[in-house]
């Protein structure tokens, strides 16, 4: 049933989505609007007896969702939205051809006319929607997505506040000075109402980059944490088998590398190294990062480091049928690719892969942790599971110093994949009682990165946003 379920949604919007780009040749107003109105899905509706509900629509992402389900989980009042992605983005492209992207998005001002008539139309058939519907709030995940920006501003205009959950807040030194020239010179200002953001160092980001004011922009932490300290605070039902959740990384997509992607057809600046990344063959993703002068610097690739990283940990399952290991892979093409060619062949019975799914589902299984450069070692560390990070190869060069998440005595480092062995054994098969308060250190490290060192940053988030509503914030606190 669930499948036919499912089924039966994906005919849905690919059905919606014809109609929206035909409809959107058109030009057709009231059509339009009711083919969005029909991407809609209700996630929950909890409102209790007759008061005004608090009516806010998600623009779905990975990560995102679970950032505002947990937000507003003890908010009755609140009914979040679901809206699919695909129908905004198949409008997009009644104007924009594939060439323009996130990251060329104010690169060139040959598209400035038909971002105007987008954002015309946007502001009609969200006037008509929103008569219907009564909505207070629209959010998304990220102020970047090209197909949105127009959007920020058409509701902007009709005074529907768009705000932004900005979830891609993890950034190396190397990043954060590659980043502000991205934001800066590729992706130009936000047109929504407000940003909220994980840490200080993404909205210094922004600032320095004239995406927003700072008046604009508040730090509430990652709500989807908060999730995770319950884990660790709460315990979990212990595995009848050891087990190990290792974080499969791409040499070159995992976090902490200076990179600026381009579509093909416009060159790198003279003298970037460039490396392309398997996925979708109309782009090349061009990695380089910025020195402390601002000029450009040769890019780090861990590729040594993620080989012999995997192996090891595939050694480990063969040398120990007794434990289990858990490995889980990023979505994404290049990810898989990657994945594929390090994890072929045949694998012992006790290694299993993952694919998508929230994280919560994965630290409830995990005894240790295997990741680098992740968030997922900050979430193993608000789970209170003993975090292992190789620390070899390619992270030893002086130039990757600043390419590196650093987690000091809040994880446990490996120089060597012999070491990262042992550390990784020395974990599973000791019998140490489950911790339930953070070090100082591993406090430190969540408030440096995440911003949520405590579990209260999903309701920060609610604070805000209903403030923001002129809503009443009200829901009991929770550690």
């Amino acid at each position: 049933m669930t499948s036919l379920h499912k089924k039966y949604n994906q005919t849905k919007q690919k059905v919606l989505a014809n109609f929206i780009d035909f409809f959107g040749r058109k030009g057709a107003v009231g059509m339009l609007s009711r083919c969005t109105e029909g991407s809609l899905d209700k996630l929950y509706q909890r409102t209790k007896g007759n008061g005004k509900s608090v009516r806010m629509v998600l623009l779905a992402k990975s990560g995102f969702n679970e950032d505002m389900e947990t937000a507003f989980k003890d908010f009755p009042e609140v009914e979040l939205i679901q809206l699919r992605r695909e129908a905004v983005k198949t409008l997009s492209r009644v104007f924009f051809p594939r060439e323009l992207n996130d990251n060329n998005y104010a690169l060139t001002d040959q598209y400035d006319e038909a971002k105007k008539q987008y954002r015309a139309l946007l502001r009609q058939v969200w006037r008509k929607l929103q008569d219907r519907q009564q909505f207070d709030l629209v959010l998304s995940g990220n102020w970047a997505y090209y197909s949105e920006r127009e959007l920020a501003h058409a509701l902007t205009e009709i005074d529907l506040p768009f705000l932004v959950c900005h979830k891609e807040c993890l950034k190396t030194p190397s990043q954060v000075r590659g980043w502000i020239h991205v934001y800066k010179r590729y992706r130009g200002p936000f047109g929504g109402r407000a940003m909220t953001v994980y840490n200080e160092t993404e909205k210094h980001t922004l600032v320095a980059s004239d995406v927003c004011k700072p008046e604009q922009i508040e730090v509430v932490g990652c709500p989807r944490l908060d999730a995770l300290h319950h884990l660790r605070r709460e315990g979990r039902k212990p595995n009848t088998r050891k087990t190990l959740l290792f974080f499969a990384f791409h040499p070159t997509a995992a976090a902490g590398l200076p990179w600026i992607p381009l579509p093909i057809g416009i060159p790198p600046r003279e003298g970037a190294d460039t490396l392309p990344i398997p996925g979708d063959p109309k782009y090349l993703n061009h990695w380089f990062g910025f020195g402390e002068d601002g000029n450009l610097q040769p890019s780090v690739a861990w590729e040594e480091l993620s080989r012999k990283t995997h192996e090891a940990v595939i050694s480990l399952a063969r040398s120990r049928p007794d434990i289990d290991v858990l490995i889980k892979v990023k979505v994404g093409p290049h990810n898989k690719e990657h994945a594929d060619q390090m994890l072929g062949g045949e694998l012992p019975a006790n290694i299993r892969i993952a694919r998508g799914g929230a994280s919560l589902e994965y630290f409830q299984q995990a005894d240790a942790v295997c990741a680098f450069n992740s968030t997922a070692c900050l979430e193993g560390i608000a789970a209170g599971i003993p975090v292992i990070t190789p620390r070899f190869a390619e992270a030893l060069l002086p130039e990757a110093k600043d390419c590196l998440i650093e987690l000091g005595g809040a994880a446990v480092t490996a120089e060597s994949p012999e070491v990262l062995q042992q550390r990784i054994l020395e974990v599973l098969d000791a019998d140490c009682p489950v911790t339930r308060e953070l070090t100082n250190a591993q406090q430190s490290v969540l408030d440096e990165y995440m911003g949520n060192s405590d579990g209260l940053a999903g309701k920060r988030f609610a604070d805000f946003v209903l403030n923001l509503v002129g809503a009443s914030a009200d829901a009991p606190t929770k550690g």
